[in-house]
């Protein structure tokens, strides 16, 4: 004779399928609730057309003025350190308008590099010329150039410095 036990289920429903069967039941309950409640409470008159409401019109903004030096340089580059001349670029700068654009280390050695007009990139080391100008150091300011005497620092990003104007016989800037 077999051994039954546990709770008798009735013939065609799977002991698992009770939960889902309750639940959806429950969930049928709850819909027929829902619109038999509902149906008794009416909308309020405005809610049956578009209620329009009056704002305010929008503040009008002033145009704001900036002034050309602000405008002058890009907002993310940063300034030159204090003292620097400011910079020019094409034939007449003394580079041949070369920028600096930093420094780097190339095989334990440091070195200048160079944006060249054309957009190509130049390494130039302690020593190394460019433009007749001869590269005798760098730091945190800038890197130093000298020709003929004369020594020009050119901060880094920046292109070098105007040479000064020439003067005429009478003592006039031309």
């Amino acid at each position: 004779m077999p051994v039954v036990t546990g709770a008798r289920t009735p013939p065609g429903l799977d002991p698992g399928a009770w939960l889902p069967a309750g639940l959806a039941a429950l969930l049928a309950l709850a819909l027929a609730l829902q619109l038999w409640l509902g149906a008794a409470v009416e909308p309020p008159p405005a809610a049956l057309g578009v209620a329009r409401t009056a704002r305010p019109p929008a503040p009008a903004v002033p145009p704001v003025l900036v002034p050309a030096i602000l405008t002058a340089r890009d907002v993310f580059t940063p300034p030159p350190p204090p003292g620097t001349i400011a910079a020019v670029t094409g034939p007449t700068a003394p580079l041949g308008g070369a920028t600096v654009a930093g420094t780097v280390a190339v095989r334990r050695r440091a070195v200048v590099v160079l944006t060249l007009p054309g957009g190509a990139t130049r390494y130039l080391p302690r020593g190394g010329t460019v433009g007749g100008w001869v590269l005798i150091g760098f730091d945190n300011a800038g890197a130093r150039f000298a020709r003929d005497g004369k020594t020009i620092t050119i901060a880094y990003g920046a292109a070098a410095p105007a040479p000064p104007a020439a003067e005429t016989e009478d003592g006039e800037p031309q």
